[in-house]
């Protein structure tokens, strides 16, 4: 299991949260200069898409380890790619979550 994985703990009996052993940033954690309006507005629209389902902590936490993962990507891309692959791992887990039998 990857280290980005770890803290995502699926319940299926609510909402989907960080594990509470690991320590999840926030986003007022980012360094200064870095690109934190851009990733506060796709950490609110992944809030609106899935809040009902997944608590602010983890999609806050899987935000960031996207930023972190395209690091080396173009500034310029950042914000969508950031956004679009944290939608992507949010719908694993949820999918897994869905249906417990399926492996990664």
């Amino acid at each position: 299991m990857s280290p980005s994985n770890v803290w995502l703990q699926p319940h299926s009996d609510g909402p989907v949260r960080a594990d509470p052993t690991s320590s999840p940033s926030a986003l007022r954690d980012i360094e200064p200069g870095d690109d934190h309006l851009s990733l506060a507005d796709a950490t609110e629209r992944l809030m609106a898409e899935f809040g009902s389902r997944l608590d602010l902590a983890l999609i806050s936490r899987v935000v960031l380890d996207c930023r972190h993962d395209l690091q080396s990507e173009p500034p310029g891309a950042l914000p969508e790619l950031v956004e679009r692959l944290a939608r992507r791992r949010i719908l694993r887990v949820l999918e897994a979550d869905a249906d417990p039998g399926a492996g990664p």
